[in-house]
């Protein structure tokens, strides 16, 4: 969605919005089975899922908005249109609500007509792009595998850019927002049973977020007239991912569950080169909330031996940047705010039992390692009331590794776990002018 050169003149509100909305649901199951003893039998699935979207919401080359009323700029998530009974469950946004339709706008107010050059105009909602995956295999004979594996990967750019432009509201705000709400849902499960020398079952995943939410504003001749101007950059991640694995032989077994999973997500609010006069506030926020909860399970039962791992990596690190750089501002208050959250609860079990040797290891890995930068530098800063450049961090990791063995001879059993925090937070303020006559804090 794009104003380029162009000129907006005598309306109450101007919306650019430009919208994505998308959905994966993909399952996978194969599975063997021979009767013979001495036979074999296997199954594999592999599922591999991946959304890349781009949305720009763009006001440039010299454009020129007039409006009475307000100028409001969005990109990305919409909802998507579902025909029929549809349900969302796990914090899974399956179908989402439908796009809902409006006219607001009237280029000519005075005309008296409400149907005068009347523009529909989508009103976004609180969609996602969402990912729903399960993989499975089994075995089943004389020697028997199964072997399941998911990839899914999300990586969507969504970005507002205002530069070279001039926006002008006479009486109102003008808003600029980008946003995502990405989610990933993973199981995978790998199946064996044997009644010769050997069962083997596998299952893993890997998932990926990794999304770019950006509002920018500056370059050239850019100037920003209004009560209040608004940057918001937000971004709301989620994985849950399941592997797991169960073998049982009369011979041997053997068992192995993985799942990896990464949030790095980039949102930034920024002001470079511009002219922005507000008669209120001027805010600016750039926030990421990421969370995974994530588990991997392996379990097997033989009448000699039993080998069974698991094993969970789990690593948030966004980027959240709030910054005024090389800007005249004037403004009642001005706020500049960068922001993350981000959560890990993983969780690594693995149980082997054998008649003669069991061994049974599980490890998990929590790593959150963000970056969060809020920044006021090389600026003409003319605010009567209050300056605030804030930045904040909040990390949470739950872990719990479970490592169990029961053998006729030896039986072996370790679990570790490892939480690292290791994030960067930074508010500066640097190089300003501030006119001291008329700031109060």
């Amino acid at each position: 969605a794009v104003i380029d050169a162009g000129t907006v003149q005598g309306v109450g509100q101007v919306s650019l919005q430009a919208l994505d909305a998308s959905r994966i649901i993909a399952a996978a199951v194969a599975g063997g089975v021979s009767t013979q003893n001495n036979g074999a039998a296997g199954g594999a699935t592999v599922v591999i899922n991946q959304v890349g979207n781009q949305t720009t919401a763009r006001i440039g080359g010299g454009s020129q908005i007039n409006a009475d009323d307000g100028i409001a700029v969005y990109a990305g998530s919409g909802r998507l249109t579902q025909g029929g009974d549809c349900a969302s469950a796990a914090g899974v946004d399956y179908c989402g609500n439908d796009i809902q339709l409006s006219a607001d706008a009237n280029a000519d107010r005075t005309s008296g007509d409400v149907n005068d050059t009347q523009v529909q105009e989508l009103q976004r909602g609180a969609g996602s792009s969402s990912i729903i995956a399960v993989a499975g295999a089994l075995g089943v004979g004389g020697k028997a595998g199964g072997l399941a594996f998911a990839y899914n990967q999300i990586g969507n750019n969504h970005s507002v850019d205002v530069g070279n432009a001039r926006l002008d509201v006479g009486n109102g705000a003008i808003t600029l927002e980008a946003a995502d709400d990405a989610q990933i849902l993973a199981l995978a499960a790998g199946l064996a049973g044997s009644t010769g020398d050997f069962a083997g079952a596998g299952s893993g995943s890997y998932n990926q977020i990794d999304n770019t939410t950006a509002v920018r504003v500056g370059g050239g001749s850019t100037v920003l007239q209004a009560d209040t101007v608004s940057l918001q950059a937000r971004d709301e991640s989620f994985i849950g991912s399941l592997a797991g694995s169960i073998s049982a032989s009369s011979g041997s077994a053997g068992g192995a569950a993985l799942t990896i999973n990464r949030v790095t997500n980039t949102t930034v609010a920024a002001i470079d080169q511009a002219v922005v006069d507000a008669t209120g506030s001027v805010s600016l926020q750039a926030h990421n909330n990421a969370g995974i909860l994530s588990g991997a399970v392996a379990a097997g039962i033989a009448a000699q031996n039993a080998l069974q791992g698991s094993f969970v990596w789990a690593d948030i690190g966004n980027s959240a940047q709030a910054v005024v750089r090389n800007t005249t501002l004037g403004a009642a208050a001005l706020a500049i705010d960068a922001g993350n959250n981000s959560q890990i609860h993983t969780l690594a079990g693995s149980v082997a039992v054998g008649g003669n040797n069991a061994v049974g290891v599980a490890a998990n890995v929590a790593w959150i390692h963000d970056t969060t930068h809020a920044q006021l530098h090389d600026s003409q800063i003319d605010v009567a009331g209050k300056v605030s450049v804030d930045a904040a961090s909040d990390a949470v990791t739950k872990t719990l590794a479970i490592g169990g063995a029961v053998g006729g001879q030896v039986a072996v059993a370790g679990s570790a776990s490892a939480n690292v925090i290791g994030s960067t937070t930074d508010a500066e303020v640097v190089g300003i002018n501030l006119d001291a006559q008329q700031a109060g804090n």
